[in-house]
């Protein structure tokens, strides 16, 4: 979604923007509206052949995620957007060039970059409602267990992963009667959905650099807090000012929301800027 955002953003400010859809190791171009958000606007392809994404690519840019390592396109003008760790859904690091541009989603996912391009991934427009919170809520990423983590569910409480709830609609729903949002993933886009909808994010045996990482973003200091077992029994620290870095932490989110235009439009003018030198 973070990349039809891109594509939405760049076609506003005049730019070209045509999206190539991926499908396991296969590339295809297509005009279909299944495959795109009808509130995101991007550029229509003259055709729907591998013909006309040949003419495209001699004279484009093309962005590739992380999740991408090497050149499937062979593009001569590339882009590479970190949108998390190098390697860390793959297992396989980035095999850039030198002469592409290196974008990360924020700083803390890459060490040497151009530039950032970061963007709230979830809907600032979300209102929680200040109803009776009964329900408690584990969260586990299945990727934890590579970890060493060995997460489980909290007793008492509801088990939710990335397969479940399906939809985010349903997940809003779940969070808006939730109180405590148990998670063993500080760096998660969840967590946001948590903080947008009222509950508290509760971190589960944090190790120091994840925390240090989650302070380094973009948007600054997270709020939440955290649990420790002792005797087997959890204790939630207590935080009188948690509501208050709710409220200044939500405030900065909209700040860079009413940023992301300028910032994509710079990111044009760098990019385009970068290829014609090389």
């Amino acid at each position: 979604m973070v990349l039809h955002e891109l594509a939405h953003e760049i076609y506003t400010h005049g730019y070209n923007a045509f999206i190539v859809i991926r499908h396991g190791p296969n590339f295809y171009i297509t005009n279909q509206g299944q495959f795109f958000s009808p509130a995101l606007k991007r550029t229509h392809y003259k055709e729907e052949s591998a013909d006309e994404l040949i003419r495209l690519l001699k004279n484009s840019i093309v962005i590739y995620p992380e999740i991408i390592t090497d050149n499937p396109l062979n593009a001569k003008n590339v882009v590479r957007y970190f949108l998390y760790f190098d390697g860390k859904h793959t297992g396989t690091k980035v095999e850039n060039a030198p002469s592409d541009y290196i974008v990360t989603y924020s700083r803390i996912f890459r060490e040497n970059y151009h530039q950032v391009l970061y963007k709230p991934v979830c809907d600032l427009r979300t209102k929680f409602v200040n109803t009776e919170r009964t329900l408690d809520v584990t969260y586990i990423d299945e990727k934890e267990d590579t970890l060493n983590k060995k997460p489980f569910r909290i007793d008492q409480s509801l088990l939710i992963s990335k397969q479940w709830p399906q939809s985010n609609t349903e997940l809003k729903l779940l969070l808006n009667s939730t109180r405590h949002f148990y998670t063993w993933s500080p760096i998660s886009s969840t967590n946001l959905d948590a903080i947008l909808c009222g509950a508290t994010p509760v971190f589960i045996n944090p190790t120091m650099n994840e925390l240090e990482q989650l302070d380094g973003m973009e948007a600054g200091y997270f709020p939440y807090k955290t649990a420790v077992f002792l005797d087997r029994q959890m204790v939630i620290e207590d935080r009188d000012d948690f509501n208050l870095l709710r409220t200044q932490y939500l405030e900065r989110l909209n700040q860079h929301q009413d940023n992301w235009g300028s910032t994509v439009n710079l990111f044009c003018e760098n990019a385009l800027s970068h290829f014609m030198k090389a």
